[in-house]
């Protein structure tokens, strides 16, 4: 702790996520028996979209909440892909 404020490493943050990340896995694997998949969302797409949501909050704060919907897709796994598919030559 520093001046009252947790403060870590950045090898600290990574070896937490890391842990965590693993922690997840293992849980999707245990209950589901999948491993975990992968939706692609562009960055772009999405910061730009919650700044200008942001700015019409700012704009107009009697606005209602809103769901926006960008593009994505699908990075398949071994969740995704399904025992009826053949696996992949390597």
């Amino acid at each position: 702790m520093v001046n009252g404020v947790w403060t870590y490493s950045m090898d600290m943050v990574h070896t937490g996520l890391q842990a965590c990340f693993a922690n997840l896995k293992a849980d999707v694997k245990a209950k589901f028996g999948a491993e975990l998949t992968t939706v692609y969302i562009h960055t772009q797409i999405m910061a730009c979209e919650a700044a200008r949501l942001l700015l019409s909050r700012i704009r107009e704060p009697s606005l209602d909440y809103r769901t926006v919907y960008t593009e994505t897709y699908l990075i398949e796994r071994e969740s995704t892909l399904g025992s009826e598919k053949e696996p992949q030559a390597t």
